[in-house]
């Protein structure tokens, strides 16, 4: 059934989400607090786009292959844009330390643990300007998202609604079917929950990744 779906956070999780749920021909309205990215090149998104809400938005970053892998089945023509735009692909073979490649046997899986690695702001841009093409997702940007409109019944709590103000600007109130929070680990949504009296309960996993990016400026050649 078709459903009136709203997206807070045009992020690489609203993105997604909005991708994913585009396929049943649901209407979709992404809520973005921050501005749209620039209209040109990926390189203009990296040193021009003001994305507050995005942490390490100048890093470099990855999808691993369970994503990978979900992309190239499903979104082909996206994987190819991402190439298209400086991605690079890094396959398993090429992940393994050069003290155990002399003893590395290839095995049939092995093609489907790849990484897609870029910068952030092009993995971002070019997956936003995909979206964006999809008649049936529209993206808000400048939206704010300053409250939700709960209804609490016989102690169930049911989101009704959003309170959102544009550029800061009047709020109005906007309904949804459903209402997905992707508005990353800042969500204000657990405390609105939890001053309800919902219990909100956390999944949280060490990555054990530290990385470090450092960024270079090249030279103009001297006339």
């Amino acid at each position: 059934m078709k459903e009136n779906i709203g997206i807070v956070g045009a992020g690489i999780c609203g993105l997604s989400s909005a991708l994913a749920l585009s396929k049943h021909d649901n209407s979709i309205t992404i809520y973005e607090r921050d501005s749209a990215p620039p209209a040109g090149s990926p390189d203009e998104a990296f040193f021009d786009w003001s994305r507050r809400g995005a942490a390490q938005f100048r890093h470099p970053h990855a999808f691993l292959g369970v994503m990978c892998n979900l992309l190239q089945e499903n979104y082909p023509e996206l994987v190819q844009k991402l190439w298209e735009a400086g991605a690079r692909k890094i396959s398993f073979e090429e992940m393994v330390p050069d003290e155990l490649k002399k003893a590395y046997v290839p095995q049939p899986d092995d093609k489907q643990m790849w990484l897609l690695m870029c910068r952030r702001a092009t993995m971002e841009s070019v997956l936003r300007k995909y979206v964006e093409e999809i008649p049936s997702i529209t993206i808000l940007s400048k939206h704010e998202v300053v409250a939700p409109e709960f209804e609490l019944r016989d102690s169930t709590i049911s989101l009704q609604g959003l309170q959102v103000r544009e550029n800061r600007g009047p709020v109005r109130s906007v309904s949804h079917d459903l209402i997905v929070d992707a508005s990353g680990r800042n969500s204000k949504f657990p405390k609105w929950l939890g001053d309800l009296g919902a219990t909100i309960s956390e999944e949280r996993e060490d990555a054990e990744i530290v990385y470090y990016t450092k960024h270079y400026q090249l030279k103009k050649r001297s006339e």
